[in-house]
Protein backbone atom coordinates (compact mmCIF):
# COMPACT_ATOMS: atom_id res chain seq x y z
CA UNK A 1 0.00 0.00 0.00
CA UNK A 2 2.58 2.61 1.06
CA UNK A 3 5.25 0.91 -0.84
CA UNK A 4 8.05 1.18 2.26
CA UNK A 5 10.75 -1.78 2.21
CA UNK A 6 12.49 -3.11 5.76
CA UNK A 7 11.29 -4.91 8.47
CA UNK A 8 8.70 -3.75 10.18
CA UNK A 9 8.85 -5.86 13.24
CA UNK A 10 12.75 -4.31 13.41
CA UNK A 11 11.37 -0.81 13.08
CA UNK A 12 8.18 -0.58 14.91
CA UNK A 13 9.25 -1.30 18.47
CA UNK A 14 11.21 1.65 18.61
CA UNK A 15 9.06 4.12 17.35
CA UNK A 16 6.53 2.24 19.61
CA UNK A 17 8.77 3.19 22.40
CA UNK A 18 9.07 6.62 21.17
CA UNK A 19 5.65 7.54 22.16
CA UNK A 20 5.71 6.71 25.53
CA UNK A 21 8.69 8.65 26.35
CA UNK A 22 7.68 12.38 24.79
CA UNK A 23 7.15 15.09 28.16
CA UNK A 24 6.66 18.88 28.26
CA UNK A 25 9.34 21.26 28.02
CA UNK A 26 9.92 23.24 31.57
CA UNK A 27 8.14 26.11 30.32
CA UNK A 28 4.91 24.42 29.30
CA UNK A 29 3.12 23.20 32.50
CA UNK A 30 4.00 26.67 34.30
CA UNK A 31 2.16 28.73 31.48
CA UNK A 32 -0.56 26.34 31.09
CA UNK A 33 -1.43 26.81 34.59
CA UNK A 34 -1.63 30.64 33.92
CA UNK A 35 -3.43 29.83 31.31
CA UNK A 36 -6.31 27.67 32.43
CA UNK A 37 -7.14 30.26 34.90
CA UNK A 38 -9.59 32.31 32.04
CA UNK A 39 -9.29 30.15 29.20
CA UNK A 40 -10.36 26.42 28.03
CA UNK A 41 -7.49 24.63 26.93
CA UNK A 42 -7.42 21.69 24.42
CA UNK A 43 -4.89 19.09 22.77
CA UNK A 44 -5.54 18.20 19.35
CA UNK A 45 -2.92 15.52 18.37
CA UNK A 46 -1.93 13.25 15.92
CA UNK A 47 -1.06 10.53 18.38
CA UNK A 48 -2.91 7.49 19.78
CA UNK A 49 -4.59 7.59 22.65
CA UNK A 50 -2.73 5.87 24.93
CA UNK A 51 0.93 6.68 24.91
CA UNK A 52 -0.56 10.55 24.98
CA UNK A 53 -2.27 10.18 27.84
CA UNK A 54 0.72 8.21 29.52
CA UNK A 55 2.69 11.51 28.15
CA UNK A 56 0.59 13.72 29.67
CA UNK A 57 0.04 11.83 33.03
CA UNK A 58 -0.58 14.10 36.69
CA UNK A 59 -1.08 17.08 34.20
CA UNK A 60 -4.56 15.92 32.42
CA UNK A 61 -6.49 17.94 34.85
CA UNK A 62 -5.27 21.33 32.85
CA UNK A 63 -7.23 20.01 29.77
CA UNK A 64 -10.93 20.88 29.02
CA UNK A 65 -10.31 17.99 26.19
CA UNK A 66 -7.91 15.74 24.66
CA UNK A 67 -8.49 15.08 21.05
CA UNK A 68 -6.61 12.43 19.53
CA UNK A 69 -6.46 10.80 15.88
CA UNK A 70 -7.48 7.65 17.06
CA UNK A 71 -10.39 9.15 18.61
CA UNK A 72 -11.37 11.34 15.38
CA UNK A 73 -10.18 8.87 12.87
CA UNK A 74 -8.35 11.68 11.08
CA UNK A 75 -5.16 12.92 11.02
CA UNK A 76 -3.71 16.69 11.24
CA UNK A 77 -3.30 18.72 8.43
CA UNK A 78 -6.76 17.28 7.53
CA UNK A 79 -9.71 19.20 7.29
CA UNK A 80 -11.94 16.79 8.93
CA UNK A 81 -9.58 16.61 11.95
CA UNK A 82 -10.36 20.20 13.05
CA UNK A 83 -14.06 20.50 11.76
CA UNK A 84 -14.86 17.28 13.90
CA UNK A 85 -12.80 18.82 17.32
CA UNK A 86 -14.59 22.27 16.05
CA UNK A 87 -18.06 20.76 16.13
CA UNK A 88 -17.51 19.17 20.13
CA UNK A 89 -16.04 22.02 21.45
CA UNK A 90 -18.82 24.24 19.73
CA UNK A 91 -16.78 28.01 20.56
CA UNK A 92 -16.75 29.86 17.41
CA UNK A 93 -13.57 30.10 15.15
CA UNK A 94 -12.37 33.60 16.23
CA UNK A 95 -12.57 32.29 19.87
CA UNK A 96 -10.03 29.86 19.50
CA UNK A 97 -5.69 30.20 18.87
CA UNK A 98 -4.30 27.07 18.02
CA UNK A 99 -1.19 26.79 18.83
CA UNK A 100 1.32 24.12 17.28
CA UNK A 101 5.06 23.03 16.41
CA UNK A 102 4.29 21.49 12.80
CA UNK A 103 3.93 24.14 9.49
CA UNK A 104 2.37 21.57 7.96
CA UNK A 105 0.10 19.77 10.51
CA UNK A 106 -0.58 22.29 12.83
CA UNK A 107 -0.33 25.64 10.93
CA UNK A 108 -1.74 25.25 7.97
CA UNK A 109 -4.58 22.36 8.97
CA UNK A 110 -5.62 25.11 11.10
CA UNK A 111 -5.68 27.90 8.72
CA UNK A 112 -7.42 25.90 6.54
CA UNK A 113 -10.69 26.12 8.57
CA UNK A 114 -9.99 29.54 9.70
CA UNK A 115 -8.29 29.32 12.64
CA UNK A 116 -5.77 31.70 14.45
CA UNK A 117 -2.59 30.49 15.11
CA UNK A 118 0.68 30.20 16.82
CA UNK A 119 3.72 28.18 15.33
CA UNK A 120 5.88 27.56 18.45
CA UNK A 121 9.44 27.37 17.36
CA UNK A 122 11.83 26.35 20.23
CA UNK A 123 15.04 25.63 17.86
CA UNK A 124 14.65 28.36 15.31
CA UNK A 125 14.22 26.46 12.55
CA UNK A 126 10.88 28.62 10.87
CA UNK A 127 12.60 31.62 11.06
CA UNK A 128 12.37 32.01 7.21
CA UNK A 129 8.94 31.26 6.97
CA UNK A 130 6.58 34.01 6.66
CA UNK A 131 2.44 34.59 6.95
CA UNK A 132 2.26 30.92 7.01
CA UNK A 133 1.11 31.49 11.49
CA UNK A 134 -0.35 34.44 13.06
CA UNK A 135 1.86 34.75 15.39
CA UNK A 136 5.84 32.99 15.37
CA UNK A 137 7.15 32.03 19.00
CA UNK A 138 10.07 30.90 21.06
CA UNK A 139 8.66 29.50 24.18
CA UNK A 140 5.32 29.18 26.07
CA UNK A 141 6.29 32.66 27.63
CA UNK A 142 6.04 34.41 24.92
CA UNK A 143 2.26 32.97 24.23
CA UNK A 144 1.30 34.68 27.63
CA UNK A 145 2.54 37.91 25.67
CA UNK A 146 0.26 37.12 22.78
CA UNK A 147 -2.98 36.15 24.71
CA UNK A 148 -3.06 39.23 26.68
CA UNK A 149 -3.11 41.84 23.68
CA UNK A 150 -5.41 39.32 22.30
Amino acid sequence: MYDINGNAKRFIKPMLKSLYERYFFDDVIINLKKIKKDFNIYIASNSDTKPLMKNIGKEKYLFNGIYTSEKIKAYKPSKIFFEKILKKIKFNKDEILFIGDSIEDDIIGANNVGLKTVLIDRKNNFQYIKNEADYLIKDMYELMNIIMKI
